[in-house]
C-alpha cells in the first residue's frame, strides 16, 4: 500500500495531553533524548488519535533519520528510513535487505552516480557500512524527478538499515504519519 496522505505532526508537546512527558520537556526531539519509551508512547497516541477520528483509514508512523555519507572528503545527504510495517513497503531492487548492523541498502541511481556497487563499504557519519542492496521506497522513489532544485542523485540518497542499526544510530528521528484510504 502506498500512502494516500502523509501528515507532518508539529514537534511541540502538551503535558496535559501526554502524561508521560516530563514538565521540562516541550518538543519531541527533547523527549526522544530524555525518555525514548515516552517518545514512542506519544507517537502511538498520535497514530491512535488519527485512527479514532478517521475510521475508514489506516495509519502508520514513518520514521527517518537524516545524516551524511562521506565520500572522498565530500559530505552527501542521506535519509535513512525505518522499514515500514504495512504502508509504503520497502522494496529491494537488487541485492539483499540489510540484516546485519553493518549493512545498508541505498538508492541505485545514487550508487551509479558515485561508482558504488553492492559489497562496497561507505562511511555514514563515521560508521562504516557494507552496501547490501539497492532500495526503493514508494513514497519517495515514485515522485522523484531529477531536477537540481528538487533532488540531486549525485549528492543525495535514501537508505535502509536493519531495525536494530536504525535504533542504535545516535541521530534523533523525525516522522510523518502515513495513511491510506
Amino acid at each position: 500500500n502506498q500512502e494516500d496522505v502523509a501528515i507532518e505532526v508539529l514537534p511541540l508537546l502538551d503535558q496535559e495531553l501526554f502524561p508521560c512527558v516530563p514538565a521540562n520537556i516541550d518538543t519531541m526531539q527533547a523527549l526522544y533524548v530524555a525518555d525514548r519509551s515516552c517518545y514512542f508512547d506519544v507517537v502511538d497516541m498520535q497514530v491512535n488519535l488519527f485512527s479514532t477520528l478517521f475510521t475508514d483509514m489506516a495509519f502508520e508512523a514513518r520514521f527517518h533519520k537524516d545524516t551524511q555519507i562521506i565520500i572522498d572528503d565530500s559530505r552527501h545527504s542521506l535519509r535513512i528510513m525505518r522499514d515500514a510495517s504495512f504502508i509504503n513497503l520497502t522494496r529491494i531492487d537488487e541485492g539483499d535487505m540489510p540484516i546485519e548492523d553493518n549493512e545498508i541498502a541505498i538508492g541505485r541511481l545514487y550508487a551509479s552516480n558515485n561508482n558504488l556497487k553492492i559489497g562496497d563499504t561507505i562511511n555514514v557519519s563515521g560508521t562504516m557500512y557494507i552496501i547490501s542492496g539497492f532500495v526503493l521506497f514508494p513514497d519517495y522513489n515514485l515522485p522523484i524527478v531529477e531536477h537540481p532544485f528538487l533532488y540531486d542523485s549525485q549528492f543525495q540518497t535514501l537508505g535502509l538499515l536493519s531495525d536494530q542499526a536504525f535504533d542504535n544510530m545516535q541521530v534523533i528521528p523525525s516522522y510523518v504519519i502515513s495513511a491510506t484510504f
